[in-house]
């Protein structure tokens, strides 16, 4: 089977198409992390290939930024539970030195502060939030993650 090379359009078709999907499916898969140990388990690993695709196909900061949003919805919300805010939390942590590509590029620096400033946000939320006490240490971890990414540029 001979590859097909996109053009410029299909290009811009496919990254809005992740950009579109990344928020819906990221909160799929931490709605789906509130289930049993098995499906908790799956449910993060799935949430970390779809967090890898849309850092591949959109770009670093789009992944960081609606992963960040749906951490802070579920942290935010009536019943938080910890395991899940720190399965989105792991997640971030390792988007966070692709921001360093992303905010090297002059073009969109802009996007990578904005997803590490929210990145930073949810952190602090997390942290000022004692239900969510058992996700502290990945809050620091991901926290701590942010500054190497932003100084890396």
């Amino acid at each position: 089977l001979a590859e097909r090379r996109l053009g410029p359009s299909e290009e811009a078709c496919a990254d809005t198409a992740w950009t579109d999907a990344a928020q819906p499916a990221f909160g799929a898969c931490l709605n789906a992390a509130r289930g049993t140990k098995l499906v908790a388990r799956l449910a993060e690993d799935t949430l970390l290939t779809v967090a890898q695709r849309v850092s591949q196909e959109a770009d670093s900061s789009v992944a960081v930024r609606e992963l960040a949003a749906c951490i802070a919805a579920e942290a935010s919300g009536r019943m938080p539970q910890a395991a899940v805010v720190g399965s989105g939390l792991k997640i971030l942590a390792l988007l966070a030195p692709g921001l360093a590509a992303v905010e090297a590029r002059s073009a969109a620096a802009g996007d990578a502060k904005a997803a590490i400033a929210a990145a930073a946000a949810v952190c602090s939320d997390v942290l000022d939030n004692r239900k969510l006490a058992p996700a502290f240490s990945q809050a620091r971890a991901t926290r701590a993650a942010l500054p190497a990414a932003e100084e890396a540029a």
